[in-house]
């Protein structure tokens, strides 16, 4: 039968419970006092990520942002060997970039003597980590060595830190379990514990790392260190959250005394080494629990869960915060109501505005009044530069900003609404036209696409993508060092200056009411630098923008128009100025100069310079000049890395893909071919050349003619030699080289001296003699040939024939 308590015994009872000294004494140790967070997301949280490589940049973020929500320890990084994991291969540019602030520490994790070694050499690591394991399996998984070796290893590198004055903080692994061995006995913790106590950490770490623990096993374990008299101020915990227990596990820690744990931001991590560890305690939900329990901190909690969503966002990963998904739904929400009420005042804005609004006519009360439109002009793509045409092909976003009489409203009977927008179509905008446009169809320029701007004050801010093909007026008379403009003139071709006049001074960007300065601006991004500059074999100087007048004086610039600006067109010209890249017209002075050589008949000198270890970052080919004539060939011996060729007329071929030079024999001159002979090495001092390169070896080569049918080429880049014989001919050449092409032949008729009591006539006579002289030998080694080729057929026949 069921008694109910009276009144009297009840308080009986509270007064109990209120005068027992020890169960106060655990309600006030358990609800007051700090309790030290150490953060470990930017080591610990950011190892495990092997989807992408997280940017330098975006881990010192990080960090910074840490230390400002508040937290004193952040683990930064890890002096691990990249083989492993390659996403510390960044440790000293990141420790270097951690603020330096009174009370904060930047642990870093170092896993042997190399590591400790490389951590040293950086002045900014005033604090260690060094971790084990308490399962041996674990160990060689994560250290490739034995618990007995692991824990040896550590002993060395704490002594060896704190002889140079460095902190030492001590990690265990699987305390509660194992991925591969599976219980751990506690008693095997607690002395492990004991000993890392002994070696010189101010502290250590117990880490359940496949997060199998629960608050029996942690209360079994605490309870173990605590026979061992091991104090709980150099205890901290570390917990994952694979089965969800992480924060009860927290609590009972603290209910044994426990006054640290670790976290990670977003509850990002995970050992790489352990199966089944989905990632840390996350540190939101581990600030909001402490608070809850009367614990002080010192982190802002709001500042905390926005730092976690950027961080998620930056990654392109889910939060894996309870708590940070909570607040920023409760914030989104938010937000989503306050657009939903801005979308609901604009549509109210925009309907009142546009009630009697007629877009056909120019949005000015007064007649007189002139609209100014400011323009801004982003190129974001140069396509092509079209030299013989005189055009350029390029891509962007115009933007313009003019005022509207009739586009006004008052802020306050409309929920304090400054800025709406509304389609570019439903209003007036200026008519531009594209005036040297190389396009018939792409005369006229509409700003659509993209929603227009309007502010209470009547401001308008519109835009629209383009593509511009202009003309451009080309001027070759410095050609190949030739610098070009290429304008982009635009003009309202509906109205005169009086009406709509475009506006050269161009204010700093404010919000959405004006427009940036300079009034072009190239953004090339994403692509690279070396793209930014070099853009279709044109290397881009910089930009101009100016005003000017078409009318009966003429063009005006930089000056007022004379008379009323009705008689005059206002016109904005927006300007690129560039010049020629290098490579290019490298390679087309390169093919203009196989033109020539094919001309030469007389025994004479010509030297390439190709030096592929001076290109620089743009590939730019050195000057190509033709040295003086020689007449005795072993000079060339003297200079660094010539090559001596000896044959009838050749074709030079180009190659920019991989900066080659392809030399072959002319087939039309002659039947006959060449081959390569060995590579002799000739140890020798630079002594005369023009022009010499920087080095201290020669190595000659000559090309011999034979009869050979097999066809021969040369290849001269990055270095290379290659010829068509075996590998044992082939030849790697470090050095800068030059290529010095020697004709044997007929003495070339321009550049030939008249002789005494010669005259022209006779001199045209010896020329057709010496032609016909030229064809008719071309003819016998053809003929040769013929017969060779006969001989070799007729005895493969016979051959047949007998077998």
């Amino acid at each position: 039968m069921f008694r109910p308590y009276n009144k009297s015994s009840i308080n009986k009872f509270l007064k109990f419970i209120l005068s027992n000294s020890t169960f106060n004494r655990q309600i006030s140790s358990f609800s007051s006092g700090p309790f030290r967070i150490v953060e470990v997301g930017p080591r610990d949280g950011l190892q495990n990520e092997k989807r992408q490589m997280v940017l330098t940049s975006t881990k010192i973020e990080l960090i910074n942002r840490l230390v400002e929500c508040g937290l004193k320890t952040v683990e930064a990084t890890s002096f691990v060997s990249p083989k492993w994991v390659p996403q510390f291969e960044d440790c000293n540019e990141v420790i270097s970039a951690c603020k330096k602030i009174r009370g904060v520490s930047y642990p870093v994790l170092v896993p042997n003597l190399e590591g400790l070694k490389n951590a040293l050499k950086n002045g900014n690591v005033k604090e260690i980590a060094v971790f084990t394991a308490a399962s041996n399996t674990f160990n060689r998984k994560n250290l490739n060595c034995s618990l007995k070796e692991g824990e040896k290893r550590l002993k060395e590198v704490t002594e060896e830190a704190l002889i140079t004055g460095l902190k030492v903080r001590g990690y265990i692994s699987t305390v509660l379990g194992c991925p591969y061995e599976g219980h751990v006995d506690p008693i095997l913790v607690t002395k492990m514990t004991e000993r890392l106590l002994d070696y010189g950490c101010y502290e250590v770490s117990l880490g359940d790392t496949i997060g199998v623990g629960t608050a029996g096993s942690v209360a079994n374990l605490l309870d173990e260190l605590s026979i061992a008299s091991i104090p709980f101020t150099k205890i901290a915990v570390h917990f994952h959250d694979t089965y969800g227990q992480a924060l009860s596990n927290v609590l009972i820690s603290i209910e044994k005394g426990i006054r640290v744990a670790d976290s990670s931001i977003a509850g990002l991590g995970g050992c790489p080494f352990a199966k089944g560890a989905t990632g840390n305690l996350a540190t939101e939900d581990l600030v909001y629990m402490l608070e809850g329990c009367g614990f002080s901190t010192g982190v802002n909690l709001e500042r905390l869960v926005e730092t976690s969503d950027w961080i998620c966002t930056e990654m392109g990963r889910e939060n894996q915060s309870r708590v940070a998904n909570a607040m920023l739904g409760k914030k989104k929400g938010r937000l989503m109501r306050r657009y939903e009420a801005w979308i609901s005042e604009n549509r109210r804005i925009e309907q009142e505005i546009l009630r009697n609004y007629d877009k056909r006519h120019r949005p000015v009360k007064v007649e007189s009044t002139i609209i100014r439109v400011q323009l801004f002009l982003t190129v974001n793509h140069i396509e092509k530069v079209d030299e013989h045409e005189g055009t350029m092909l390029l891509h962007g976003i115009l933007w313009a900003a003019w005022n509207d009489d009739y586009l006004k409203w008052t802020p306050s009977e409309h929920n304090n609404t400054f800025v709406i927008s509304m389609e570019a179509w439903k209003i007036w905008q200026p008519t531009f036209a594209l005036y040297n446009s190389a396009r018939s169809n792409s005369w006229f320029v509409y700003m659509s696409g993209v929603p227009a701007t309007v502010s209470n004050d009547g401001r308008v801010f519109a835009a629209g993508a383009f593509s511009f093909q202009v003309t451009c007026q080309f001027n070759f008379a410095a050609y190949p060092y030739d610098i070009q403009e290429c304008p982009i003139v635009l003009a309202d071709w509906q109205y005169d200056a009086s009406k709509v006049n475009l506006s050269e001074a161009v204010s700093a960007r404010s919000g959405l009411n004006s427009l940036a300065k300079p009034a072009i601006r190239l953004s090339f991004d994403p692509l690279s630098e070396n793209v930014k500059k070099h853009v279709a074999g044109w290397e881009i100087i910089d930009t101009w923008q100016r005003l000017c007048y078409w009318g009966p004086t003429g063009y005006c610039v930089d000056s007022s128009p004379i008379g009323p600006l009705d008689n005059y067109c206002s016109l904005m010209e927006f300007g690129i100025r560039i010049k020629r890249h290098a490579p290019y017209y490298g390679l087309t002075l390169l093919k203009n100069l196989s033109s020539i050589l094919n001309r030469f008949q007389a025994k004479e000198l010509v030297v390439l310079s190709f030096d592929p270890q001076t290109l620089g970052s743009n590939n730019e080919f050195p000057p190509l000049n033709p040295s003086i004539p020689l007449e005795d060939t072993s000079d060339l011996n003297q200079s660094p890395q010539q090559f001596i060729i000896e044959m009838d007329p050749i074709i030079i071929e180009t190659d920019s893909s991989n900066s080659q030079l392809k030399l072959q024999q002319q087939p039309s001159t002659s039947a006959a071919q060449f081959e390569a002979v060995e590579l002799e090495e000739i140890p020798q001092q630079q002594k005369t050349i023009e022009n010499p390169l920087p080095s201290s070896t020669t190595t000659s080569k000559t090309l011999k003619r034979t009869s050979s049918s097999k066809k021969s080429l040369l290849s001269f880049g990055s270095g290379v030699f290659k010829s068509n014989k075996e590998s044992k001919n082939e030849k790697r050449i470090d050095a800068p080289f030059s290529i010095n092409l020697n004709f044997e032949g007929e003495k070339k008729i321009e550049n030939c001296e008249e002789k005494d009591g010669e005259d022209d006539q006779q001199i045209l006579i010896n020329k057709e003699e010496k032609l016909e002289d030229a064809e008719e030998r071309r003819k016998n080694i053809l003929e040769e040939k013929k017969v060779e080729n006969k001989g070799e057929e007729k005895s493969i026949l016979e051959k047949e024939l007998i077998m």
